[in-house]
Order: C-alpha cells, then structure tokens, then sequence
C-alpha cells in the first residue's frame, strides 16, 4: 500500500486526485469549504508538525484538485439533534472468522472422539510380555547423546524463535482462527486455477478486514499478521529437519514427509 503523498502515513488512497490518507483527504475538503481568503503560514509556533497553509500547498504539489470534490458533507461547528432510532444499526461482524472458529470446535470435539486416550485404570497382563519377546533388540544405530546433538539446534530454534514469540503474543481465539484463514486460503499455491485463485484473494480480503475491524488500531493488526512470518520459517526449518533424516538414514513418517516437502 503507498504511503500518503501529503504526510506519508502508511495507509493512503486515491482521494481528489491524489494518493493520500483519510485525515489529509478531510483537511483537503474542509479547508476548500471554509472559503478563508488568506491563510498565513505559522510553523514558527508548531515545530512538531506542518501549519495549514503549508499542508495545503504540500496538498496541491501532490496533485489534489479542488474540482473533485462534490460538495460539503461535514459542516463544521454545526449541531446535530440526536435522534431515537427504533432499530439500530449493527456493528460489522466476523461472519467468516466466527464460522471458521466454530468449525474447528467441531474438528476439535471429532477429534477428541475418534482419538480418545486410554483410561489411566486399565489393567495389563504383564505376563504377556515374556522374556523371549525382547531377545531380538538390538542396540539403537545413535545414541541418545548423538541425536540430540544432530536436532538440538533445531529444536532450540523452534522455541525460541518460533513456538515462545507465539505463546508470548497472547493471541486469542479471533486472531487465531483469522490466521489459519489466511493460511488456508493462500492464493500462491501451485496448479491453481484462475477462478480458485480469485476466490482465495477475495476470502484473504474478508478475512483482513473482519481481522482489522476487530482490533483496536493498525499496529495491532499488523503486530498479528508478523505471526505469518514465524510460521514460515518454522516450516523452513521443519524442511531442514528432514533433509537431515534422509542424510543420516533416519525413518521418517512418509505421508507426512510428503506434506511438508509438497511443493506450494
């Protein structure tokens, strides 16, 4: 997204001929509106930011044209009767993400079924496991010392680049669903056609804005998108991982090898 050419604040778009944020798209209009004959510049007594003449002369070198406006739509210092509205307006709501969490309870109460744990008092017959069942173990090809030599960085670089920064970012269920979204709906994925590419764009699109109607301001949106890079380079490293199996001869469950190594 460019950045506004009046302020270069980061979220900016096409308003009165020009690329420019919200809030200078207001000045614009309103100062157009006021119909003041001469505005002197001031910047002398504010230091920390532009005077109103200067931000309106940064207006026009950006390419704003009074012209585009249509007409007033925020008279200023005007009173305005509140009024009883019998049904209020609702607020924007996380239909996607909300239907995407509910789902996962689902996958996550089948799961608990279909996978569900022995009870801790079942009884076992220990004279079914004999001696002679154990006469042809050998010993492990490494050692315990050894393999934690080979996959200890990887295990070290998972938590403390990977799984603690996403326990310590605190997120809760919306963000979290919002991000398997995204996930899910990637339009880079190879053998895409073009009509499932445009769908994977639109559901992103929803998905980013059901996530940023949802949090407070635009740092905390972007702070929640920064766990897509986390779980990138998890994904690299989980790749690494199993090079380095397949080097030192190490069994690997092969249907999951083949879904992680599964050129996207």
């Amino acid at each position: 997204m460019p950045n506004c050419s009046v302020c270069s604040n980061p979220l900016a778009s096409y308003h009165f001929g020009a690329i420019v944020c919200r809030a200078c798209a207001i000045f614009f209009r309103r100062f157009v509106f006021r119909k003041k004959e001469k505005v002197y510049c001031n910047c002398f007594l504010k230091r920390d930011k532009l005077c109103r003449s200067c931000r309106m002369k940064k207006c026009l070198a950006a390419g704003m044209k009074k012209s585009e406006i249509q007409g007033p739509r925020d008279n200023i210092c005007q009173k305005y009767e509140i009024l009883n509205i019998e049904h209020p307006i609702q607020l924007r709501t996380l239909d996607r993400i909300s239907e995407i969490s509910q789902n996962y309870s689902n996958l996550e109460n089948s799961r608990t079924t279909v996978f569900q744990k022995p009870t801790k008092n079942r009884k076992l017959d220990v004279l079914e496991f004999t001696v002679e069942v154990m006469t042809d173990i050998r010993r492990p090809f490494f050692t315990k010392n050894e393999i934690r030599d080979i996959f200890e960085p990887f295990w070290n670089y998972r938590y403390f680049n990977v799984n603690r920064p996403l326990v310590e970012m605190k997120f809760g269920d919306v963000q979290n669903m919002a991000l398997f979204g995204i996930l899910l709906w990637d339009p880079g994925y190879t053998n895409l056609s073009e009509t499932l590419a445009e769908t994977c764009h639109t559901m992103r699109k929803i998905i980013f804005r059901e996530l940023n109607s949802f949090l407070d301001n635009s740092g905390t949106f972007f702070y929640t998108l920064e766990a897509l890079n986390l779980i990138e380079r998890a994904e690299q490293k989980c790749r690494e991982e199993i090079h380095l199996c397949g080097i030192h001869n190490i069994e690997f469950d092969q249907e999951r090898k083949n879904m992680i190594l599964w050129d996207k």
